[in-house]
């Protein structure tokens, strides 16, 4: 019977995605609610839970979803950048300097950085965010940090100073594009 539960818990929490990938959110968030009563720990469920929940504001409630994936020991490094940008989102920077200091571990050596980058931005240090990401490039010169570079220097540093830098890293991003 054990099986039998965990089993349906799955197979709801797929169901869920497929309604939520195809707008219906209130149906995904039923699955999920029956998902998550047969299975209390059920990951899948509870990632897929947080991600509605972060979407539609309620952001306390996000972060109770985020630590129950945490209590079930199944956080995975993939789920450290939306739970970090939440913890920074509702100012919990406890949280939030764990969560970046777990990114040291990655394999690429821009992550921490990029992620530093964009919790300097929700906190509203632009100057910290533009060192992050500059020191991204830096280690890593691909299309994500070029792209992420660029993107915050067009919202957040659009100044005459800065639009040579800005055009070429558009054009680099331009010559990646067309090597796909």
């Amino acid at each position: 019977h054990e099986k039998w539960t965990i089993q349906q818990s799955r197979n709801l929490a797929v169901e869920a995605e497929k309604r939520l990938a195809g707008g219906q959110t209130t149906e995904a968030r039923m699955a999920l609610e029956t998902a998550l009563r047969l299975n209390p720990t059920n990951a899948a469920a509870l990632r897929t839970l947080a991600g509605i929940q972060t979407a539609q504001g309620q952001l306390p409630d996000a972060m109770k979803t985020w630590q129950q994936i945490v209590d079930a020991g199944a956080l995975q490094f993939a789920d450290i950048p939306p739970y970090a940008r939440l913890a920074a989102e509702t100012e919990d920077w406890q949280i939030t300097k764990r969560l970046l200091d777990a990114t040291q571990a990655s394999d690429s050596p821009s992550l921490p950085h990029l992620l530093q980058a964009e919790l300097s931005t929700i906190r509203g240090d632009l100057d910290e965010a533009e060192r992050s990401l500059r020191l991204a490039y830096s280690l890593e010169k691909g299309r994500e940090t070029r792209s992420a570079l660029a993107r915050f220097l067009l919202v957040h540093k659009n100044t005459p100073e800065n639009s040579a830098e800005i055009l070429a890293l558009l054009r680099e991003l331009s010559r990646d594009q067309s090597e796909l």
